[in-house]
């Protein structure tokens, strides 16, 4: 870190400071640096003071302020950290978010009045009682650590927060703070956050008097001096109290206070005492929550009292119950039915904090004295008639605003639930041996309990100590297939840990809530979204729209129907289709139409998954070749028929486009300024415009890759020393019968290989933290030298054939030859020329192209939640949303998309499979902890929008044309009520052949039964069956000379998936013609076969079918084939006794095959 002395330096590759610190501290020095990431400023914090402090005094200071950081949700009015470095980096640091300047700089420039000060002021207790909530207290609030940035206010400097214990190396942490704004028990160890309370009162009237010190005075004298409404007054009064219990019990309290006195609404003062009762067991759940053993009803008392905000409880069933929103609790109370005059605590709990701050902008605020007994119980028992009126009067006013407070809310509450789950879980999985084939990688392991689920987001530690992302792409065997997008897999080490990439679980949650809050604050495209949103009744009714012709032919009147609704629509319009019935063509038929009707309009189309979009998006492109399509992802994540439409791809073509353009201009202005032999002087001024920059090119490259081989050096060097002292500990380890003094030389090398080791890794760790981005920097010159070689090459094979140039030597040569016959003239060519080059130049994937490009496309296509993830879109308004699979996303991930558009279309099937819910977010004492219901957070918004909308607003799709008609007949009468129509076609000679019908049972009932693997299950029984049944229809395909056969054999058990590949591995090597491809049911949704075989796996005599109990995966299941459906499985389970409820679907598929003659095929 010495280097800051001497120049910029970088962190992580990432944020590059300047020589000058902006101020400095005790502990740290603060830098305003450049994030090469976002191209934007951060604040970096680097615990290396100029004088001498303890190191282990900065580690703590680093490793507190870091961790209270990391336990913060992410707040509007907290700083939110970007970034940071370990002690083992050197000296430690955190990068935060940049803001413009502290409070003191404001209010140094003028003073306010209070209505000034009033919105700052607010913004600081919403962030203080955030804190408050989560059991802190800040502890060093004053004008300094408030920063400022246009109309946003954010607290910072959190170092002091854990600091309440003397360390061992002798430094006192609890006497921390700054005068005048700490209070008089500013030496306690355990501060309440009355604390903070204190301070912030001191603040306003500092602010108010443009007096940061009042030197000579104190807070309560300064009091008499500022000018602030007399309630307000009042208020900062009880703030400075010296005694704790005097002042209001956190920032919460405060900030609901000051919102009732802007609305004139007197803060009640004159409350009679109100008894309270606190069971015995509720007691003790209080005692459990605040982690006091002795705490009961005082304690109980300070939490919530005197300033408590009330609110109705919602789900109690004779609406007289309330919810008292205490500083960090909840407690849930009713009136009690023996005790005249009091209440009767029914439980108390601790909700995220976000709940807690929605509750108190609901809620309505009271002084009350809880007693244990009333001296007046009949005025305590009208008092609490009282609140309960007015919560119920202020409910019934604005019913419609209720019922959209209350959506926010749940969903916000179901958010909470699971950022807690993300921030929390994640079993690591460990392996042992690696294997890396270009992204993919496959980690071996042995911990099946451990398995991660298909799709999670995880993370590997480099052996560079950079972090390699990417995403569980399958499990074969004993292997965990790990799809890098981030990171270079080479750099991964032999043996390590698959972790939880928890950081990016919490970013796509972030993007959710930031949509949710948008909606329902009014601030997405369209206002009135959260009342339709709230109550689907309302949404606008479309208007009658005649189509006059549509783009593709053949559409049935389901779908001519459909198009001609939505096109008339000015709302929500919801599409159901079934499996089949050509969804994907209704999308790319409802772009074609927007398009002709609107030309500049600007359409979003997004999915859960990306081989939805990429197969919907092929359509779009087929049907409306002229449209600008653009895909928006991760590159590894995008599929090579998508390549076309990503940003890369799209900007190469607008530059071309660009380019010709110009070229064009140039030509067409000299020409006519009477400039002869333009073309010539044209591709010489650009050519020399290239080789100038291949040379500054290959300059840069040569350099680069100098540093790139010494930091490859550098690691290697690194490795070995660890290979010796690793080779140290072995030798220990296997000569148990040594002497003492062989042993005591042993550990003398030992000693002295690991601190050779130290000092090695001391001297080399920068060197090879920078190798990942030197490595990076090499192929992006790489890549650009490549360019401009083509671009060189092509332009010399230009002036050899338009001009005299042909027997040139080189491009030197003719560059030569073309100035010594240069004129005046063809100075003003290459003058344009080179303006020209240079603003072509620019077209590079930036973040102002990239911008660009978004606002450019007639077609945005994106999975739902990264919409937000790509920068500048959600700075697009769009004319039309088109959300396909909408049924498979959750109500906060269908927010992403919904928020930046002015009209929307979901399109989906409710009894497909439904929203991934987290194994976490069903069990029952978590969502009690967090006051949710199994209901809220499987809440299905497509389906409640079918119910709720108009029926003019939703449309059926009813005839599909995927399945053979005996194949649909069965998945419409058991799924869809006999009303899925199909047309009509023969069997096919291969299915004919190898099956004996389109839809056949294989019964493997006497054979051997299911079997436990981990938490999963596999049946090789039906393996082996399966693996001859694909070999047969090999055989037939060839017999009948087909070119090629899908065949999708799918199951509900990622174990049994295993089983499959590995029995299926010998009989892949001999198939000629088809092509298999083992999968779960739930990762195959959207996606069709020639065949499908479909893997029962559970076979026993309990009836216990598993996971096709589910109606919904079972629909999946057999509805993903073409031409012929294959069930393998035991049909007596399938028919037996068991769980009539859950195996119900399974026994009337059975019958339903055995009714269309397939009860038992070849």
């Amino acid at each position: 870190m010495g280097g800051v002395e001497n120049g910029p330096i970088v962190l992580d590759n990432r944020f590059v400071l300047p020589r000058d610190e902006l101020n400095s501290g005790g502990h740290a020095r603060l830098f305003k640096a450049y994030d090469n990431e976002t191209g934007a400023h951060v604040a970096v914090k680097l615990f290396a003071p100029v004088t001498h402090v303890d190191p282990r005094t900065l580690e703590l200071s680093w490793s507190n302020e870091l961790d209270v950081y990391s336990r913060l949700e992410a707040h509007p009015n907290l700083l939110q950290v970007v970034g940071f470095g370990t002690p083992s980096d050197g000296a430690p640091w955190i990068a935060f978010e940049w803001c413009g300047e502290d409070l003191g700089a404001v209010v140094a420039r003028e003073a306010p009045s209070w209505e000034q000060l009033r919105p700052i002021a607010l913004e600081i207790l919403a962030g203080l009682s955030v804190l408050h909530a989560k059991g802190w207290v800040h502890r060093d609030l004053k004008p300094g650590n408030v920063l400022v940035d246009g109309e946003q206010v954010k607290l910072a400097d959190f170092g002091t927060m854990r600091y309440r214990e003397v360390t061992s190396f002798g430094k006192t942490m609890s006497q921390l703070g700054t005068r005048p704004y700490c209070p008089p028990e500013s030496g306690t160890e355990n501060p309440l956050p009355a604390y903070d309370v204190y301070s912030f009162a001191v603040l306003v009237i500092c602010c108010l008097l443009g007096d940061f010190e009042l030197t000579g005075t104190t807070p309560a004298a300064a009091l008499g001096r500022v000018a602030v409404p007399e309630p307000i007054r009042l208020l900062l009064a009880r703030c400075l109290s010296d005694e704790e219990e005097q002042r209001p019990g956190s920032a919460g309290v405060v900030l609901a206070e000051i919102k009732q006195i802007a609305k004139g609404e007197a803060v009640a003062q004159d409350v009679p005492e109100i008894g309270i009762h606190l069971p015995v067991n509720v007691t003790q759940i209080f005692r459990d929550v605040t982690l006091a053993e002795t705490a009961g009803f005082e304690e109980f008392r300070r939490e919530f009292g005197p300033g408590v905000c009330l609110v109705r409880d919602p789900k109690s069933v004779d609406k007289q119950g309330l919810l008292l929103v205490g500083q960090s609790l909840l407690a849930a109370v009713a009136p009690h039915e023996s005790r005249a005059g009091s209440i009767f605590v029914k439980h108390v709990w601790r909700p995220p904090v976000a709940h807690l701050e929605r509750l108190r902008k609901r809620g309505v605020g009271a002084t009350i004295r809880w007693v244990a007994t009333p001296m007046r119980a009949l005025e305590a028992d009208a008092a609490i008639s009282e609140l309960l009126r007015v919560l119920a009067e202020r409910e019934a006013a604005h019913p419609e605003q209720h019922t959209r407070v209350e959506v926010h809310d749940r969903w916000e509450r179901v958010l909470d639930a699971k950022f807690a789950i993300a921030r929390e879980r994640g079993k690591d999985v460990a392996y042992s041996a690696l294997r890396v084939e270009g992204a993919r990688v496959y980690l071996t392991t042995t911990d099946r309990s451990a398995d991660p689920q298909l799709g999670e987001l995880r993370v590997i530690r480099s052996t560079t100590g950079r972090f390699v992302r990417g995403e569980v792409e399958a499990i074969e065997g004993n292997a965990v297939v790990f799809y890098v997008n981030e990171g270079n897999p080479d750099d991964l080490p032999r043996k390590g840990v698959l972790a939880v990439d928890a950081e990016r679980t919490v970013s796509k949650l972030r993007r959710e809530q930031d949509a949710v809050r948008r909606v329902f604050e009014g601030r997405a495209v369209r206002a009135d979204l959260k009342d339709i949103l709230s109550n689907p009744a309302v949404n606008p009714l479309p208007t009658e729209y005649h189509v006059e012709e549509f783009v593709q032919d053949h559409l049935d009147d389901a779908k001519r129907n459909a198009v001609a609704s939505v096109l008339g629509a000015q709302g929500i319009s919801l599409v159901k289709g079934p499996p089949g019935t050509g969804k994907t063509t209704l999308i790319a038929e409802l772009v074609a139409q927007q398009l002709r009707i609107k030309p500049d309009a600007q359409i979003l189309l997004a999915s859960q998954t990306h081989i939805a979009l990429d197969h919907a998006l092929s359509k779009v492109a087929k049907v409306t070749p002229t449209a600008s399509v653009l895909r928006i992802g991760s590159p590894d994540q995008l599929s090579a028929r998508s390549e076309a439409w990503t940003v890369p791809s799209q900007l190469d073509a607008w530059r071309a486009e660009t380019e010709e353009t110009v070229t064009a201009f140039v030509q067409e202005h000299l020409q006519s300024a009477g400039v002869l032999d333009v073309q010539t002087r044209s591709i010489a001024t650009r050519l020399r415009a290239q080789v100038e920059r291949r040379t500054h090119t290959e300059s840069e490259l040569a350099k680069t890759e100098a540093a790139l081989g010494a930091a490859r050096e550098e690691q290697e060097i690194t490795r070995a020393a660890i290979e010796k002292l690793f080779a140290a500990v072995s030798k220990l380890d296997t000569n148990p019968a040594d002497t003492a003094d062989v042993i005591a030389r042993d550990l003398g090398r030992l000693t002295d290989a690991v601190e050779q080791l130290g000092v090695d890794l001391e001297q080399r760790s920068p060197a090879i933290r920078q190798l990942e981005g030197l490595r990076e920097r090499v192929v992006q010159l790489r890549e650009r030298l490549t360019e401009l070689r083509e671009d060189t090459q092509r332009a010399v094979t230009e002036l050899r054939t338009v001009s005299d140039l042909a027997d040139a030597a080189d491009e030197e040569d003719m560059l030569q030859r073309i100035d010594e016959s240069m004129s005046a003239d063809d100075e003003r060519v290459q003058a344009l020329q080179l303006v020209a080059e240079e603003w072509l130049e620019r077209f590079r994937p930036t973040g102002e192209f990239r911008v660009a490009l978004l606002f450019r496309a007639s077609v945005v296509a994106s999975t739902c939640v990264a919409l937000t993830g790509s920068k500048g879109a959600e700075r697009v308004e769009f004319d039309l949303c088109i959300i396909d699979e909408a049924s498979k996303a959750t109500p906060t991930e269908l927010m992403v998309p919904m928020a930046n558009a002015r009209q929307w279309v979901l399109v989906g099937d409710e009894k497909q499979l439904p929203p991934f819910l987290d194994s976490s977010l069903v069990d029952a004492d978590f969502l009690a902890e967090r006051e949710l219901t199994r209901a809220e957070v499987d809440e299905r918004l497509f389906t409640e929008l079918g119910g709720g909308l108009p029926a003019q607003s939703v449309a059926v799709l009813s005839h599909q044309h995927r399945m053979h008609p005996a194949i649909g007949k069965v998945v419409s009468d058991v799924f869809y009520g006999g009303e899925l129509r199909s047309s009509a076609r023969e069997v096919s000679p291969l299915v004919q052949r190898a099956l004996g019908d389109a839809v056949t049972w294989r019964d493997t009932g006497r054979k051997e039964s299911e079997r436990r693997s981990g938490l999963s299950y596999e049946n090789r029984a039906e393996a082996r069956t399966i693996a001859e049944l694909v070999g047969n229809i090999d055989n037939y395909a060839v017999l009948l000379g087909l070119d090629e056969v899908e065949v999708a054999v799918i199951a509900g058990y990622a174990a049994q998936v295993r089983t499959l590949q590995e029995v299926l591995s010998s009989t892949k090597s001999k198939l000629k013609v088809v092509r298999v491809k083992a999968a779960t049911i739930d990762s195959y949704q959207g996606q069709e076969a020639d065949i499908c075989i479909v893997s029962l796996t559970r076979s026993n005599r309990r009836g216990d079918v598993g996971f096709l109990g589910s109606p919904e995966r079972l629909n999946v299941a057999i509805s993903r084939a073409r031409d012929g459906l294959v069930i393998v499985g035991n049909r007596a389970m399938a028919d037996g006794p068991g769980d009539r409820r859950r195996s119900r679907k399974l026994a009337e598929v059975a019958r339903a095959i055995t009714a269309a003659g397939g009860g038992n095929g070849r």
